[in-house]
């Protein structure tokens, strides 16, 4: 897919695809992008370190 093709699957604009690119991004529009792409999101809160 192209970022145009991802973009007006996920009904935005391509400055808001560039901007996910870039690391911007919020949750709702990870959703959608993965939902326009056909993949999953999975996350995982982990912590930082083991302390004993």
């Amino acid at each position: 897919m192209t970022q145009k093709d991802v973009a007006e699957t996920m009904g935005g604009s391509l400055s808001a695809d560039a901007r996910m690119e870039s690391g911007h991004v919020s949750l709702r529009s990870l959703v959608r992008y993965a939902t326009a792409t056909g993949q999953i999101i999975t996350l995982s809160v982990l912590p930082e370190h083991e302390t004993s």
